[in-house]
Protein backbone atom coordinates (compact mmCIF):
# COMPACT_ATOMS: atom_id res chain seq x y z
CA UNK A 1 0.00 0.00 0.00
CA UNK A 2 2.72 2.63 1.15
CA UNK A 3 4.77 1.97 -2.33
CA UNK A 4 1.29 2.74 -4.17
CA UNK A 5 0.77 5.69 -2.12
CA UNK A 6 4.80 6.68 -2.85
CA UNK A 7 3.66 6.16 -6.53
CA UNK A 8 0.51 7.96 -6.31
CA UNK A 9 2.22 11.06 -4.50
CA UNK A 10 5.31 10.76 -7.43
CA UNK A 11 2.17 11.04 -9.93
CA UNK A 12 0.92 13.91 -8.16
CA UNK A 13 3.69 15.85 -8.16
CA UNK A 14 5.13 14.93 -11.53
CA UNK A 15 1.13 16.03 -13.12
CA UNK A 16 1.79 19.24 -10.78
CA UNK A 17 4.40 20.25 -12.72
CA UNK A 18 3.19 19.34 -15.94
CA UNK A 19 0.41 21.52 -14.89
CA UNK A 20 3.17 24.09 -13.71
CA UNK A 21 4.39 24.06 -17.48
CA UNK A 22 1.56 23.85 -18.93
CA UNK A 23 0.11 26.96 -17.33
CA UNK A 24 3.72 28.85 -17.84
CA UNK A 25 3.37 28.15 -21.72
CA UNK A 26 -0.25 29.47 -21.56
CA UNK A 27 0.98 32.93 -20.08
CA UNK A 28 3.44 32.97 -22.64
CA UNK A 29 1.18 32.22 -25.31
CA UNK A 30 -1.30 34.68 -23.91
CA UNK A 31 1.37 37.33 -23.88
CA UNK A 32 2.51 36.85 -27.42
CA UNK A 33 -1.19 36.65 -28.46
CA UNK A 34 -1.45 40.29 -27.04
CA UNK A 35 1.72 41.54 -28.64
CA UNK A 36 0.35 40.18 -32.17
CA UNK A 37 -2.72 42.08 -31.94
CA UNK A 38 -1.31 45.56 -30.64
CA UNK A 39 1.23 44.82 -33.46
CA UNK A 40 -1.80 43.99 -35.69
CA UNK A 41 -3.93 47.04 -35.03
CA UNK A 42 -0.13 49.25 -35.16
CA UNK A 43 0.20 47.94 -38.92
CA UNK A 44 -3.43 48.64 -39.90
CA UNK A 45 -3.49 52.63 -38.09
CA UNK A 46 0.05 53.01 -40.63
CA UNK A 47 -2.11 51.35 -43.49
CA UNK A 48 -4.11 53.71 -42.68
CA UNK A 49 -2.08 56.69 -42.52
CA UNK A 50 0.00 55.42 -46.21
CA UNK A 51 -3.52 55.39 -47.72
CA UNK A 52 -4.49 58.40 -46.22
CA UNK A 53 -1.23 60.15 -47.31
CA UNK A 54 -1.28 58.62 -50.68
CA UNK A 55 -4.85 60.01 -51.41
CA UNK A 56 -2.99 63.22 -50.27
CA UNK A 57 -0.35 63.52 -52.92
CA UNK A 58 -2.66 62.53 -55.84
CA UNK A 59 -4.74 65.04 -54.37
CA UNK A 60 -1.40 67.70 -54.99
CA UNK A 61 -0.43 66.19 -57.69
CA UNK A 62 -3.50 66.79 -59.60
CA UNK A 63 -3.89 70.57 -58.20
CA UNK A 64 -0.06 71.45 -59.58
CA UNK A 65 -0.47 69.97 -62.76
CA UNK A 66 -4.23 71.25 -62.94
CA UNK A 67 -5.54 68.02 -65.00
CA UNK A 68 -6.86 64.59 -63.17
CA UNK A 69 -4.99 61.54 -63.10
CA UNK A 70 -7.60 60.27 -66.06
CA UNK A 71 -6.01 63.22 -68.19
CA UNK A 72 -2.63 62.77 -67.41
CA UNK A 73 -2.60 58.98 -68.04
CA UNK A 74 -4.80 59.66 -71.35
CA UNK A 75 -1.59 62.24 -72.04
CA UNK A 76 0.94 60.06 -71.25
CA UNK A 77 -0.99 57.05 -73.57
CA UNK A 78 -1.09 59.58 -76.41
CA UNK A 79 2.46 60.91 -76.20
CA UNK A 80 4.08 57.23 -75.64
CA UNK A 81 1.88 56.46 -79.13
CA UNK A 82 3.10 59.30 -81.05
CA UNK A 83 6.88 58.05 -79.96
CA UNK A 84 6.41 54.70 -80.90
CA UNK A 85 4.70 56.35 -84.44
CA UNK A 86 7.62 58.23 -85.07
CA UNK A 87 10.21 55.05 -84.53
CA UNK A 88 8.31 53.21 -86.59
CA UNK A 89 8.52 55.53 -89.34
CA UNK A 90 11.87 56.15 -88.57
CA UNK A 91 12.89 52.10 -88.63
CA UNK A 92 10.80 51.86 -92.41
CA UNK A 93 13.03 54.42 -93.77
CA UNK A 94 16.12 52.69 -92.53
CA UNK A 95 14.78 49.82 -94.01
CA UNK A 96 13.99 51.27 -97.16
CA UNK A 97 17.40 52.83 -97.63
CA UNK A 98 18.58 49.63 -96.99
CA UNK A 99 16.59 48.07 -99.23
CA UNK A 100 17.15 50.61 -102.11
CA UNK A 101 20.74 50.23 -101.67
CA UNK A 102 20.81 46.69 -101.71
CA UNK A 103 18.85 46.37 -104.97
CA UNK A 104 21.03 49.06 -106.34
CA UNK A 105 24.09 47.27 -106.18
CA UNK A 106 22.09 43.85 -107.53
CA UNK A 107 21.51 46.31 -110.18
CA UNK A 108 24.72 47.08 -111.06
CA UNK A 109 25.71 43.69 -110.40
CA UNK A 110 23.28 42.25 -113.12
CA UNK A 111 24.15 45.08 -116.13
CA UNK A 112 27.90 44.73 -115.18
CA UNK A 113 27.76 40.65 -115.92
CA UNK A 114 25.43 40.88 -118.57
CA UNK A 115 28.06 43.72 -120.01
CA UNK A 116 30.90 41.58 -119.40
CA UNK A 117 29.20 38.40 -121.35
CA UNK A 118 28.20 40.12 -124.40
CA UNK A 119 31.48 42.91 -124.36
CA UNK A 120 34.03 39.98 -126.04
CA UNK A 121 31.76 39.34 -128.79
CA UNK A 122 31.30 42.81 -129.78
CA UNK A 123 34.78 44.30 -129.41
CA UNK A 124 35.99 41.31 -131.65
CA UNK A 125 32.81 41.87 -133.91
CA UNK A 126 33.75 46.00 -133.79
CA UNK A 127 36.95 47.10 -133.20
CA UNK A 128 38.94 44.86 -136.28
CA UNK A 129 39.42 47.41 -138.72
CA UNK A 130 41.46 47.47 -142.34
CA UNK A 131 43.19 50.03 -143.07
CA UNK A 132 44.43 49.94 -146.72
CA UNK A 133 47.87 51.68 -147.84
CA UNK A 134 48.54 53.52 -151.04
CA UNK A 135 52.21 51.39 -151.36
CA UNK A 136 54.97 49.29 -150.22
CA UNK A 137 56.88 52.03 -149.17
CA UNK A 138 54.93 53.62 -146.90
CA UNK A 139 54.24 49.80 -145.49
CA UNK A 140 57.82 49.53 -145.03
CA UNK A 141 58.04 52.66 -143.16
CA UNK A 142 55.41 51.65 -140.37
CA UNK A 143 56.74 48.15 -140.04
CA UNK A 144 60.58 49.86 -139.78
CA UNK A 145 63.95 47.88 -139.59
CA UNK A 146 62.70 44.18 -138.85
CA UNK A 147 59.79 45.00 -137.70
CA UNK A 148 60.61 47.70 -134.66
CA UNK A 149 58.19 50.60 -135.32
CA UNK A 150 55.76 47.90 -135.28
CA UNK A 151 56.18 46.51 -132.21
CA UNK A 152 57.08 50.06 -130.21
CA UNK A 153 53.61 51.30 -132.25
CA UNK A 154 52.02 47.71 -130.31
CA UNK A 155 53.47 48.19 -127.22
CA UNK A 156 52.57 52.29 -127.01
CA UNK A 157 48.91 51.26 -127.76
CA UNK A 158 48.40 48.00 -126.51
CA UNK A 159 46.75 46.62 -129.76
CA UNK A 160 48.10 43.76 -131.82
CA UNK A 161 48.37 44.67 -135.61
CA UNK A 162 48.42 42.44 -138.31
CA UNK A 163 50.65 42.84 -141.64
Amino acid sequence: MQSLEKRIIQRESHLDKKIELLDMKEGDITRREKSLIQQEKAIQEQEKRVTTLLEKQRAQLESIAKMSSEEAKRLLMESMEDEAKHEAAKQIKRIEEETREVADKKAKEIISLAVQRYAGEYVSEKTVSVVSLPNEEMKGRIIGREGRNIRALEAATGIDLIH
